[in-house]
């Protein structure tokens, strides 16, 4: 009896770790518009690719999953409270084939925006690049498009984040300084999902799991 106990407890950890596998999803680029160079569809392309593998990635499934937020969900999509980084995964995970249009512009007030359940996403090129300077475009904006993405699923801001703390001591280096708003890291889905698509490709890339 001890033995069949024994073997039934295994089969039952070992079901419990074949569901959390890391689930995979695949986002990639329809149009791209950008009226002031021609050149960035190679980068956006790789973006994309770099965010589908994050998403795709256990690291950052477990990173979420254990987290708990307030409801985030937006009034427009009609959707049901998700308050759980389980709940946020599931919805992220509804549809694993999708395509997303992109607009890249200049400068504007943010890294970029997105409208609840639309088709597109605009990018910031000059904010993304000033902001994450240390990490080649195509990273950073694969980090913007991360936190879009969320935007895009129905996810909204609670209110508008204000970056006014430091997540590390402030040393003067732009790049290097990371300023943030404690009360949105805490309980805003979307902004919390970008510093998690930071902190994981910002590693990949200084441990070389990213080609420039």
């Amino acid at each position: 009896m001890r033995y069949i106990l024994l073997l039934a407890y295994v089969l039952v950890m070992l079901s419990d770790a074949a569901g959390q596998q890391a689930r995979s999803i695949t986002i990639s680029l329809g149009e791209l518009t950008c009226k002031f160079r021609s050149d960035f569809r190679p980068d956006a392309e790789k973006a994309f690719a770099l965010m589908s593998k994050l998403y795709s990635s256990e690291e950052f499934q477990d990173s979420l999953r254990r987290m708990t937020f307030p409801d985030n969900s937006c009034n427009s999509c009609g959707s049901d409270k998700i308050n759980s980084g389980s709940a946020v995964l599931e919805q992220l995970f509804l549809k694993t084939n999708e395509t997303l249009d992109l607009v890249i512009k200049k400068g504007g007030g943010a890294l970029g925006k997105t409208s609840p359940q639309a088709n597109y996403t605009t990018a910031f090129y000059k904010n993304i690049r000033s902001d994450m300077c240390k990490l080649p475009f195509f990273v950073g904006l694969a980090v913007n498009l991360s936190h879009e993405y969320m935007h895009h699923i129905c996810f909204c801001h609670p209110k508008d984040p204000i970056d006014t703390s430091w997540r590390k001591p402030f040393n003067g280096n732009h790049c290097d300084d990371e300023k943030y708003d404690p009360i949105n890291y805490r309980t805003d889905i979307a902004y919390r999902v970008g510093w998690i698509a930071y902190d994981i490709l910002l590693r990949w890339y200084k441990e070389g799991k990213i080609i420039d």
